[in-house]
């Protein structure tokens, strides 16, 4: 009985997920594959992985090979991990990258000061 509120619940937040992809960012910018679409893609797929296990809980352990059923259990967890280390790669890398550049671009203001009072 549980599971099947689970299942319920995730579905719809694939559904939301699914709405947020086509709606707002398909929409927008349909050319272009971007970070943003990355992730709620991801996001779709842990929901909605995570809803039809939760809708066959009760019956996943007579599934054979049991590899499978293990395969159902673990790759939500595995996707989200993937989501959630993906976005802090890309949010210590656009740090690091602004911060290495804000370095540069002073490196590069100073040399033409010290140049403008050479002469």
């Amino acid at each position: 009985m549980e599971y099947d509120y689970l299942a319920v619940f995730y579905a719809l937040l694939a559904t939301v997920a699914f709405v947020q992809l086509i709606r707002r960012i398909q929409q927008r910018n349909s050319s272009v594959w971007t970070t943003q679409k990355s992730f709620v893609v991801l996001n779709f797929l842990v929901m909605s992985i995570r809803a039809v296990v939760f809708a066959i809980r009760e019956k996943l352990d007579e599934i054979e090979p049991n590899v499978i059923a293990s395969i159902l259990l673990d790759l939500p967890g595995l996707i989200f991990f993937t989501t959630c280390a993906s976005f802090l790669l890309f949010s210590f890398g656009r740090g690091t990258n602004d911060f290495f550049l804000f370095f540069s671009l002073n490196r590069t203001r100073i040399k033409k000061r010290s140049a403008k009072t050479k002469y």
